[in-house]
């Protein structure tokens, strides 16, 4: 995995030079705003722990908003440290509304950005972002946790997306757009969008596909009625993972905002993540920092915004990104992962998932060895939620395979439990039809089960603790 903390550190601290350029023009004179009416929603799922600091100014011609967002306890264990980004949003906008929008979002380990050209109804959108982190500067999935789909470990990512939109009838904007997510050695994962925006309101439903098939979708719904903000959000994947969140805010006042939200997550490999959620929050602002919200940002933006919607438009890609990142793990062995979860609950161990897991990774990779005539081999591991997998299969020679150590061999938090490999292509040298020496001596060595799909289909299995060999059936050849 590489390390991106050198490389964004650079951007990180130009970030931070546009906030306190912000903040001295705000000081010079500059006309000075509340958080913008563009960014309708944007920030919405952010919670009431995260802090967040920002200024906005503009001239006729061109506004600024800065914002600093210290994530604090919104995200899970594993994400929560270093969780603090930087947004810098620049737009300009002459008479006849045609204009430029540039859009940067920096954290310790990620990076996103993205520029609109508007020219009358039209608009055009790119953005782009990379990183090794679910979503540090995506605040539309703020919260979620990525390991409630999936296995799931850090890798880095990249991503591009392109968009047009089309306004009509005042405030009314409608966008389609594509954003693609590239990992090494893992299949593209494709999100493709149709959002609906005007004054208080907005929908979008993404369809996220992997390769050339389809993975999952999502839904996102908010509106604003007086001083009531209301969001509906979707995440469901074809692996039976899905998470549903709803969540109300009463804003009594710019200081007071009571907020009520209910969140439901289901993955039937993960039990651990299968739960419903309801938390109640109230937040009393001292001075005159703000918190995130859409409707303080509506209800000041009112008499004083442009027309437009660049802000939050811009920001889109990225979410159709994290999105894509949510429903399809960013690690290469647990995107192909098939996970059998055991009968009983924590780390017992469970023979007969073992064996599940081992006769499915045989069954899809032994007739590849026995055309090729080359042997391939693994790990079976059980994750810290119970559940067993196996590695991606390593391509060897004709009549041998090498593996790492299995603690090297198999995804960080992970327990190597047993190897797998076959024996390639008939041969009448070799003993293909059983285990050999070396083959045994591998799995005593490192104390660990072992499973063998042969040429002839016989799937066999050498239980380490007792020296047992044993054929468990058949797989395909």
């Amino acid at each position: 995995m590489k390390d991106l903390t050198n490389k964004l550190n650079v951007p990180k601290a130009i970030s931070r030079s546009l906030l306190l350029t912000s903040l001295m023009a705000g000081v010079i004179g500059a006309i000075s705003l509340p958080a913008s009416g563009a960014d309708q929603f944007a920030d919405f799922w952010l919670t009431q722990s995260a802090g967040s600091k920002q200024h906005s100014s503009h001239n006729n011609t061109v506004s600024v908003q800065t914002q600093l967002v210290q994530k604090n306890a919104d995200r899970p264990y594993v994400n929560q440290y270093s969780d603090e980004f930087v947004s810098s949003f620049i737009s300009t906008e002459n008479t006849d509304g045609n204009g430029v929008t540039v859009l940067s979002r920096y954290s310790d380990f990620e990076y996103s950005s993205a520029i609109e050209g508007k020219v009358g109804n039209f608009s055009v959108t790119s953005s782009t972002g990379r990183g090794e982190r679910f979503g540090r500067t995506i605040s539309q999935y703020n919260g979620l946790d990525p390991y409630a789909f999936h296995g799931g470990n850090l890798s880095e990512f990249r991503y591009q997306g392109s968009a047009i939109g089309y306004q009509f009838a005042g405030q009314h904007q409608i966008q389609f757009g594509r954003t693609v997510v590239k990992a090494d050695r893992l299949e593209d994962r494709t999100s493709d969008y149709i959002d609906y925006s005007s004054n208080g309101l907005f929908a979008r439903y993404t369809q996220i596909s992997r390769g050339a098939d389809s993975v999952g979708y999502g839904m996102d719904f908010g509106m604003s009625v007086g001083r009531f903000d209301v969001a509906y959000q979707r995440l469901s994947s074809r692996y039976d993972a899905s998470t549903d969140r709803v969540r109300v805010q009463w804003n009594q006042s710019a200081n007071n905002q009571f907020g009520f939200e209910f969140s439901e997550h289901k993955n039937t490999l993960l039990n651990f993540h299968t739960d419903s959620r309801m938390m109640l929050t109230w937040h009393h602002t001292f001075g005159s920092s703000l918190p995130v919200s859409h409707a303080a940002s509506a209800a000041n933006a009112k008499g004083k915004k442009k027309s437009g919607n660049g802000g939050r438009r811009i920001l889109i890609g990225g979410a159709a990104a994290a999105a894509a990142l949510l429903l399809s793990s960013g690690s290469d062995e647990q995107d192909s992962a098939e996970r059998v979860m055991p009968q009983g609950n924590g780390l017992v161990r469970n023979v007969q998932a073992q064996h599940d897991a081992a006769r499915q990774r045989l069954n899809m990779i032994n007739p590849v060895s026995v055309n090729q005539n080359r042997e391939f081999g693994g790990y079976i591991y059980q994750s810290a939620d119970g559940s067993y997998a196996s590695t991606q299969p390593i391509r060897g020679e004709a009549a041998s395979v090498s593996l790492p150590i299995p603690s090297l061999g198999v995804p960080a938090g992970t327990f190597a439990r047993a190897s797998y490999h076959t024996h390639a292509a008939f041969d009448p040298r070799f003993d293909n039809e059983n285990f050999s020496p070396t083959d045994l001596a591998g799995d005593r060595e490192f104390d660990i089960d072992g499973y063998l799909g042969t040429p002839g289909g016989r799937f066999l299995y050498h239980e380490v603790s007792t020296g047992a060999i044993s054929q468990l059936g058949r797989v395909n050849n």
